[in-house]
């Protein structure tokens, strides 16, 4: 595992980040259908059991949506806090590798042979 190499695409998390918050707005709509929910049934006394059951079911529905969207929405925030540690990130190895392919230059200017055993051009990430 130590061998292979890992490349991580700030804005590929950043999609994934806008996917989980579209996903948690697109809740609303089930929390909308879910207040709009109600029985009706009858006169029989065995009716008031049935409506009380069904609030407290239906009340348990919204709260389990109501969390499961902020765990949505929550979740593609701190995948875009990510996304931007790891653009950070990549800017720093960058200007890093940008910095020794100038100390590799400017050694080279004295040592012409430091080519041959330091790499002259270090790819670019």
């Amino acid at each position: 595992m130590a061998d292979k190499k890992v490349f991580v695409e700030p804005e590929q998390i950043r999609t994934l980040a806008k996917t989980f918050q579209d996903w948690s707005t697109n809740m609303d709509t089930f929390l909308q259908k879910v207040n709009l929910l109600e029985i009706r049934p009858g006169s029989m006394p065995e009716g008031g059991l049935l409506v009380n059951r069904f609030k407290d079911r239906t009340g348990q529905l919204k709260t389990t949506l109501t969390n499961l969207q902020t765990m949505l929405y929550n979740t593609g925030a701190e995948l875009f806090k990510i996304a931007d540690v790891y653009a950070t990130t990549h800017d720093l190895n960058k200007d890093d590798i940008d910095r020794l392919n100038d100390i590799i230059n400017t050694i080279s200017t004295t040592f012409p042979g430091v080519k041959d055993v330091i790499p002259q051009k270090v790819p670019t990430l």
